[in-house]
């Protein structure tokens, strides 16, 4: 899609590449849609992917070299898809991975991309189009990516899916099932035929009447506010709308336009995971920031906000133990957001109105 000055020149070539990242605790089915989106990648022609443990020197020798997909025609530019179960495991070695990655999401405004080190030969990456599926724990996620990242930019061009709980539950038992079944098939047949008519596209996206109609006053209205925030996403919201919207589009029709339907749902679902990027972002330098913003966490989802030191101490088992959580409720005491009571014997711990009021600002304004 072509965004145009206000003299009507093109200033750069918006592609619907996106970086995704599913953030939850283990076991709660992460790797279901990193295998199904790998298996749906692998079976489409055009596009390489990238999976499993590696480097960002790895990644790029991979992308500096011509590629064949099932015996289609070589791939000889800088397309990829990256795509990891757990992606502590997919960036090793490298402190400047994310510094790289994020300069590979902003594919307009790069040509051609060179990797230039001393006592190494150049390896250049040509029309460079990369798209990141990941997914982590809290844990792993927060010591993957540090802080200076997350101010840094990879953060805000990252659209994150927080999940505390499962979706679904399916206990995938079928009662006579057809012994002639396609074994280890996850990826329905209509879905691979969608894919490649996707893949073999090309062209510009162009707006509907409607679309703009709902773009423009949002946009308009969205690069108005005053935002506070240090990780970018809602700086770069307007890009991602229409990164995803895009994409929509493509899931359900073949014509290259943006109607209503696409920006609208685009809008909805990129609102809400900024929330998830707020969440997950929410910590400072200190030593106790991380299971500070967990005891908040857990106090913020309970019932009138309210639980007992014992439930927290149970919840947090592992992660910080009585005199870390001693420290934690003085400071949070001192600054007005918690109350300490007692309750059939036990010491109960509640959020103060102040505390909910902010708390709901950072991670739902």
């Amino acid at each position: 899609m072509n965004r145009r000055g206000d003299d009507g020149r093109i200033v750069y070539q918006l592609k619907p590449n996106l970086y995704v990242m599913l953030i939850a605790e283990s076991g709660l089915g992460k790797g279901l849609p990193i295998a199904i989106a790998k298996e749906c990648a692998s079976k489409v022609h055009g596009i390489r992917v990238i999976s499993g443990r590696n480097s960002i020197e790895g990644i790029i020798k991979e992308m500096s070299s011509a590629y064949s997909v099932n015996g289609g025609p070589p791939i000889t530019d800088a397309r990829a898809f990256i795509v990891s179960g757990e992606f502590s495991n997919l960036m090793v070695g490298n402190p400047q991975a994310l510094t790289i990655l994020t300069e590979w999401y902003d594919t307009h405004f790069m040509g051609e991309w060179k990797n230039t080190l001393k006592n190494s030969p150049v390896e250049k990456l040509k029309n460079v189009n990369v798209t990141l599926f990941g997914a982590s724990s809290p844990e792993h996620f927060a010591e993957t990516v540090p802080e200076v990242n997350i101010r840094g930019g990879f953060i805000g061009r990252t659209l994150m899916v927080f999940e505390e709980k499962r979706h679904k539950t399916n206990p995938l038992v079928v009662i006579n099932e057809p012994e002639d079944e396609v074994a280890n098939q996850i990826v329905d047949d209509d879905l691979l035929y969608h894919l490649n008519d996707i893949s073999q596209i090309k062209g510009r996206f162009k707006w509907t009447k409607l679309g703009a109609d709902i773009f423009i006053p949002w946009y308009v209205d969205w690069r108005n506010k005053d935002f506070q925030d240090k990780t970018g996403s809602v700086h770069r919201m307007t890009d991602n709308v229409l990164k995803v919207a895009m994409c929509l589009s493509l899931s359900r029709k073949l014509d290259l336009t943006l109607d209503d339907t696409d920006i609208e749902e685009a809008i909805g679902a990129c609102l809400n995971l900024t929330i998830n990027t707020k969440r997950m972002t929410a910590t400072g330098k200190h030593p106790l920031a991380g299971v500070t913003k967990q005891v908040l966490d857990y106090l913020y989802r309970a019932p009138e906000y309210s639980l007992t030191r014992m439930k927290i101490l149970q919840r947090g088992y592992g992660e910080f133990d009585s005199c870390d959580l001693d420290r934690i409720e003085q400071n949070l005491v001192e600054r007005g957001a918690l109350k300490v009571g007692k309750k059939d014997g036990k010491t109960t711990y509640t959020l103060t109105e102040a505390m909910v009021k902010s708390y709901k600002s950072l991670t739902e304004g």
